[in-house]
């Protein structure tokens, strides 16, 4: 597969304007007309951001269409208006003096406002990793599980986890043990092959002995036969960023190899399994899947910006077969953003509608 497409190209008529942000005409700027934003917006000619929300722009309306069909197939209508709002997030963007405006969902399954969310995250715990002398990633994890399983277990595995952070803060309290500290996530995997699912911990913690506090009542409280000390992973943090970054997710993973040996080969494909997808989101509904223990998170202050109405400006629409925003017009796109070969592929061919 050819990569490294995603740039503008003459043959594909994409035309890449940013550098002419502001400019004029009488389909873009008639008379009396304005429009209401909010937020610093985001900068115009910062093409490799840009370039990338078109990316994810086109990997959510893909997958949130077929979200949307198996929400009714459910009628689920709780998922149903989360997965539209999903669709539209971003879809129109207003531009002027330089600045980017536009509107977000802010849901899980919006790859555009995860990346978001995952940048912030990063900023608000990275100081705080980075001071702790012996940072440890811990993974605790259940045995694979089929669909109907997965929410049930999901429940029970955070309240057990809550209650032990919950014990050795008291005991901490009392001067009988160690302070814990860490920062943690839950997710799950989908095993294609077996059709199981594997909810597990994703943990940074404050040094290793916290990690071994935390994996002994893992253990310990765990029903004969449904954790394996074996499929736990202790291992000390090098890189803190690269440690954040693995534990900031949020509940699911898009894409997954369909044969997991060839996947550790390198030889597999990678697909969406639809329905997966949508038994997890649905298996996360309402649960936090982020948080800290044992220390105080880092209070970002951002600056306020009063809302104000921009009268001098271009909108452009999010086109889906163009894959990038397009002027009112018509006439060019805002990022001149084309996905690769590989992409296209897992997009319009590799999305496995099979129920699991």
């Amino acid at each position: 597969m050819k990569q490294g497409r995603e740039s503008t190209s003459s043959n594909r008529g994409v035309v890449h304007t940013l550098a002419q942000v502001g400019t004029k005409g009488s389909a873009s700027n008639p008379k009396n007309r304005f429009v209401l934003v909010s937020g610093k917006g985001s900068d115009a000619r910062d093409l490799k951001t840009i370039r990338s929300r078109a990316k994810r722009k086109f990997v959510s309306l893909t997958m949130v269409l077929e979200l949307i069909d198996i929400a009714v197939k459910k009628k689920n209508a709780a998922l149903e208006k989360q997965f539209r709002n999903t669709y539209y997030c971003l879809d129109t963007i207003n531009v002027a003096n330089g600045r980017i405006y536009g509107k977000y969902c802010k849901n899980r399954v919006c790859t555009v406002c995860l990346a978001i969310r995952k940048a912030e995250l990063i900023n608000k715990y990275y100081d705080t990793v980075r001071e702790w002398e012996s940072p440890q990633l811990l993974t605790l994890t259940v045995k694979s599980i089929p669909a109907r399983s997965l929410r049930a277990v999901i429940i029970q595995i955070k309240q057990i986890f809550d209650k032990i952070i919950e014990k050795h803060k008291k005991r901490h309290q009392r001067g009988k043990g160690p302070k814990l500290m860490g920062i943690y996530s839950i997710e799950s995997n989908f095993n294609p092959k077996r059709r199981t699912y594997n909810p597990h911990f994703h943990i940074i913690t404050n040094n290793k002995e916290t990690s071994e506090i935390l994996l002994s009542e893992w253990i310990g409280r765990a029903k004969p036969g449904k954790v394996l000390r074996c499929s736990q992973d202790l291992r000390p943090i090098y890189d803190s960023k690269k440690a954040l970054i693995e534990v900031i997710k949020y509940g699911s993973k898009i894409f997954t190899a369909k044969d997991l040996e060839n996947r550790i080969k390198g030889e597999s494909k990678r697909s969406i399994y639809i329905h997966a997808l949508y038994t997890i989101v649905e298996a996360f509904y309402k649960t936090r899947v982020f948080g800290h223990f044992g220390f105080s998170s880092k209070k970002i202050v951002n600056p306020t910006y009063p809302a104000q109405v921009l009268t001098d400006f271009e909108k452009y629409n999010y086109s889906p077969t163009q894959k990038d925003w397009m002027d009112e017009a018509g006439t060019k796109t805002l990022a001149g953003y084309i996905p690769t070969d590989e992409l296209i592929e897992i997009l319009e061919k590799r999305i496995d509608r099979d129920s699991f």
